[in-house]
């Protein structure tokens, strides 16, 4: 922690708005781990003919996002994350069909 606080300091500890009060946070999963995790999954998902609509890696929210189609598929890509030692804290699954959504809206057992 203190490395990257001094790292910090030093790149931007000379700007017009000095550095006063930074706080490091240690997140879950480091940003490698995330980065290797989504190639991994994503060749997985997509070998198991269940390409993921959208995926990303976020720092911010130190996680995987991948948009799925269908919430059946989240389960079974769930279960796949945890058959290849992937943190279930470190992946977020979504709907991403638009006209599933508005089905589940109205109707959830859709």
């Amino acid at each position: 922690m203190e490395a990257a606080k001094s790292a910090f300091t030093d790149t931007y500890g000379g700007s017009s708005r000095p550095v006063t009060n930074l706080t490091p946070v240690q997140e879950e999963h480091s940003f490698d781990d995330l980065v290797r995790w989504f190639y991994i999954l994503d060749r997985v998902l997509i070998s198991a003919g269940i390409p993921p609509s959208t995926g990303s890696v976020s720092e911010h929210e130190n996680c995987i996002r991948f948009g799925i189609r269908t919430q059946a598929r989240i389960d079974l890509v769930r279960r796949t994350t945890r058959e290849i030692g992937i943190p279930d804290s470190a992946v977020v699954f979504v709907l991403s069909n638009p006209q599933l959504l508005l089905c589940l809206l109205k109707d959830p057992h859709c």
